[in-house]
Parts: C-alpha cells; sequence; structure tokens
C-alpha cells in the first residue's frame, strides 16, 4: 500500500466543519480506500494538531506563535485572510518556512511514496523546494483556479509558476479552462 502526503491550506478543522475546500477531504478520504493517506495542514486555533478524521491521518502543522494568533489559514482561505490586515502578512513566510520543516519532517518519518499538492502557492511551491533534497519521491501538483489568478497578481508569479509546475512530475487541473 502506497504512503500519499496530500498537503493542502484549506482542511476541515474538525469532522463537522464547513470549510470551503472540503471537496479535499472528500478525496483523500476516497484515496484512502486503496492507501495510506496522511494530510498536512496549517494549524487554525481550536483545532487539533494531530488526529485521526474519518480514518485519515491528520497533521496540523503551527506556523506561528502564539498559535491563537495564527489568522491566515482559518477556513477561509489564505488570500481573503491576508486582505483583512496587517497581522496575517506579516505570517506568510512563516507559513511558508513552517510548512517546508513539516513536509521534510513527514517526508523522513512516515517514508512517503508520493507527494500530492494542492494549490500552487504556498504548498506547490514548497513542494518543489523539497523536490531538491528528495527527488525521488513523485509530486503530483494539482492546480486549482484561484491559482492562475493569483500567480497572475504576483510580482514573478509567471517564473514562479513555472518553476512548480516544472518540479512536478504529474499536473492536475480541476477545470478545462486551466489547460
Amino acid at each position: 500500500m502506497a504512503t500519499i502526503l496530500v498537503t493542502i491550506s484549506t482542511f476541515p478543522r474538525w469532522a463537522d466543519d464547513t470549510v470551503p475546500a472540503r471537496f479535499v477531504f472528500d478525496l483523500s478520504l476516497q484515496m484512502a480506500q486503496h492507501h495510506q493517506v496522511i494530510v498536512l495542514a496549517p494549524h487554525a486555533p481550536g483545532a487539533a494538531h494531530h488526529e485521526t478524521l474519518n480514518g485519515l491521518d491528520v497533521w496540523r502543522f503551527p506556523y506561528f506563535r502564539p498559535h491563537r494568533l495564527q489568522a491566515l489559514c482559518n477556513g477561509g482561505g489564505i488570500l481573503p485572510a491576508i486582505r483583512s490586515g496587517l497581522l496575517p502578512k506579516c505570517q506568510v513566510p512563516f507559513l511558508f518556512l513552517n510548512q517546508l520543516f513539516w513536509l521534510n519532517r513527514m517526508v523522513r518519518r512516515f517514508r512517503v511514496d508520493l507527494i500530492n499538492s494542492h494549490w500552487m502557492i504556498p504548498q506547490g511551491f514548497t513542494t518543489a523546494l523539497l523536490k531538491k533534497r528528495f527527488p525521488g519521491i513523485p509530486h503530483l501538483l494539482t492546480v486549482h483556479s484561484s491559482d492562475v489568478h493569483t500567480l497572475r497578481r504576483l510580482p514573478g508569479g509567471g517564473v514562479a509558476g513555472r518553476f512548480i509546475v516544472n518540479s512536478a512530475d504529474r499536473v492536475v487541473t480541476v477545470s478545462r479552462f486551466l489547460h
């Protein structure tokens, strides 16, 4: 049975959470019928750092201290959080660094066979960086429509997008619009 590490920025914080990206939870449940699935997501205040959620091994990494001030990944998406104030903006580099640290930790701990990153920024980017250290672990990048819009707005977004896509072993898009 293959071990798949799913990395995502928006994931249910608890069993009955109604976060916008619940579809990744459902997809992970489907994959778990045939594989060991480990989910790595940013921690949100009130959520467990580690739990089994409907059979999924879910790890939520802290990215800012004190944890109660984590404001980027609270269920509504990173971009709306960034627009909401200065504190979330200041947390962006910490999110990237901590995600890279935890990706490295999870790959070593669980002998991951495949990394499936959802969203190009930050998950695809941090996984692309990790691929430099672990080139033998395939990276399946799932691109969502917000990725295209985000990269178009970021300075250097085109360069970052090419780096991320070129480092992925396979790219899946959720819409034909993204081809």
